[in-house]
């Protein structure tokens, strides 16, 4: 299949093929839309397309959308946001290699100002540029201090630099995520988005671990197909469907 493409699903778990994106209402587990793209795409650039597909739809109104931590960068959020629509997504953890984290610094964004575990404060910010080449900060702590720090060894291993700690132009977007997910109500909320978990289950069952069809736009028909019938099945279970002798109903 020359539209397959090469993905993972950890640094362990390869796949050959592509990833199906799918939105379900909770309340009901209905299947509200699904999507297929290339298995190299990144998981949270299908949330905006897919929420905007299923937007369209007469009668559906998305204001809150849960995602895993796949879904939970600033790009994310911002796609989202744009439609009209809240993401919830758990913001994942930061490592730094042993060292301390950028989370272990108090960024205060609105005087431009970085304190470090040791409680050294810097003003130093400087322009930079993120991954994808857009305007971003760069708080640079002083060379001197840093040299003499005590937790200098946890903090950096440059033998010569001091300590930075970069903040893209998500930061207070983000800030804010991590802070609320502490939240009990928020994380309630978070518990809840495994139903689309099993929803998933169920169309792996219907067929759709593997795909059928060359090519993403039959493959696409096949996830339709499989998520229709996975609905039938479904409002079978909620009882939309009633049987009775010589009478069938549907509501």
């Amino acid at each position: 299949d020359p539209e397959m493409r090469h993905g993972r699903k950890s640094a362990s778990r390869k796949f050959d093929g592509y990833k199906m994106d799918v939105m379900t209402e909770e309340h009901t587990e209905l299947v509200l839309g699904v999507e297929i793209r290339s298995g190299n795409a990144g998981d949270g650039e299908g949330a905006a397309p897919l929420l905007e597909q299923v937007q369209t739809i007469e009668g559906i109104e998305v204001e809150q959308l849960l995602g895993d931590m796949a879904y939970s960068d600033g790009d994310t959020r911002v796609a989202v946001e744009e439609l009209g629509a809240e993401l919830v997504a758990k913001v994942p953890p930061v490592s730094n290699r042993g060292l301390f984290p950028k989370t272990d610094f108090v960024i205060d964004l609105e005087a431009t100002t970085a304190t470090c575990p040791a409680g050294v404060t810097t003003a130093d910010a400087r322009p930079a540029k993120d991954h994808k080449g857009r305007p971003s900060t760069m708080f640079v702590f002083p060379a001197e201090i840093c040299a003499s720090c005590p937790l200098r060894e946890c903090c950096t291993k440059a033998k010569h630099a001091s300590r930075t700690v970069a903040v893209g132009v998500h930061e207070a977007r983000i800030q804010a995520a991590r802070l609320a997910q502490s939240d009990p109500a928020i994380k309630a909320l978070l518990r809840r988005r495994s139903k689309v978990e099993r929803k998933i289950d169920h169309l792996q069952d219907l067929g759709m671990d593997e795909a059928r069809y060359r090519g993403i736009r039959k493959t696409k028909l096949q996830a339709l197909l499989a998520a229709t019938v996975a609905n039938f099945q479904r409002l079978h279970v909620l009882g939309v469907f009633a049987t009775a002798p010589g009478m069938a109903q549907a509501a």
